[in-house]
């Protein structure tokens, strides 16, 4: 698959998400996708995610946590397989009603047409943290919450 294509994937999936259309994101997923959320261990929806099912207990988990109220993908760049979103998002936790505002770089991966790999990166001093971390998720090491 040529780069544009990947890219188009990619678009795809976000056009998806911004739909509220979880089932089109999931759709362009591979089976054993492995979907990597940055964060410390409190925030119930970070961690690594393997396979589609698990990938929507990631977005059902976040919409109980939080809301987005801005999401924008403003940059694109691929390279091979690799695309490279550059963003920004507004979302609301829900406990607390506390806004988070931040910049973030999003770096996937697509092979036959399917996103096989996912990972955000976003400034630990922004990530929202809740009091409630769900068990059974392998949690993202300090290293893994990026720091811009």
């Amino acid at each position: 698959m040529d780069e544009q294509a990947n890219v188009r994937v990619v678009e795809g999936m976000f056009t998806s998400l911004t739909r509220g259309d979880i089932s089109g994101v999931l759709d362009r997923l591979s089976d054993d996708v492995e979907w990597r959320i940055a964060g410390p261990a409190e925030l119930p929806f970070a961690g690594v995610h393997r396979g589609r099912e698990a990938v929507a207990t990631f977005f059902r988990d976040f919409a109980q946590a939080a809301e987005f109220e801005v999401f924008e993908p403003r940059e694109y760049f691929a390279k091979g397989d690799r695309v490279i979103v550059l963003g920004h998002e507004r979302q609301r936790i829900r406990e607390t009603n506390r806004v988070v505002e931040t910049d973030w770089a999003m770096v996937f991966v697509v092979r036959d047409g399917r996103i096989t790999r996912f990972r955000n990166y976003v400034d630990s001093r922004d990530a929202p943290t809740s009091s409630v971390a769900p068990a059974g998720r392998e949690p993202t090491s300090s290293a893994a919450s990026e720091r811009r």
